[in-house]
């Protein structure tokens, strides 16, 4: 089992990186937030994960250990594999989700993707009581306004924009229009870009 890689980034492909360690090019599926951090000839180190099924092996990379964790209790759900957990991963931080599990908030763990009503339902019963309610203050997390920046980002960067350069218009977009939907937003971000 691979647990842990260090090297050097070669090459980022749609959704992986193509990493060196010793010679060997490993490739690794990490959640957007990790992915458009990383670039290439940067040398990382990322936690891992071997999955392996009949007909497919893939190794999954996350920044830490917290962040594998989480990746290991959404593979556990119900309708929820690698790819999904990956895909919740990238639109919402790990302290979140948590917290839209603990306080039950169906709202937001339906905006994710590939996640309906009856999934969020699993997620909720099933990892519930594995997530640890003291160690975060659920009030402070303000998880719907930060999901959709997510998708902002992820969005923008995907059509060619920098993250930096997203990031700081994020946060006015959400203030000046704080019930739109995450289309309008993208549309209202690009009209700002365009003016940059």
């Amino acid at each position: 089992m691979i647990a842990y890689i260090k090297g050097k980034i070669l090459k980022k492909n749609a959704t992986s990186l193509i990493m060196e360690n010793n010679g060997l090019g490993y490739e690794i599926y990490v959640p957007a937030n990790s992915f458009y951090k990383y670039r290439d000839g940067e040398e990382i180190e990322l936690v891992t994960y071997l999955h392996i099924r009949e007909d497919l092996i893939q190794l999954y990379g996350f920044s830490g250990w917290d962040e594998k964790e989480i990746f290991l209790l959404l593979i556990n759900v119900s309708g929820v594999g690698p790819k999904g957990a990956l895909a919740i991963l990238s639109h919402v931080s790990i302290e979140e989700l948590k917290a839209a599990i603990v306080t039950e908030d169906i709202n937001v763990l339906t905006k994710l993707p590939g996640i309906g009503k009856k999934t969020a339902q699993r997620l909720i019963i099933e990892l519930k009581d594995k997530i640890p309610k003291t160690i975060y203050n659920f009030e402070e997390v303000k998880s719907e306004s930060t999901i959709t920046g997510n998708a902002i980002l992820a969005a923008l960067v995907s059509l060619g924009y920098q993250p930096l350069e997203v990031k700081k218009i994020i946060p006015l977009l959400l203030k000046d229009y704080p019930n739109s939907d995450e289309a309008f937003l993208i549309k209202k971000a690009l009209q700002i870009l365009a003016r940059i």
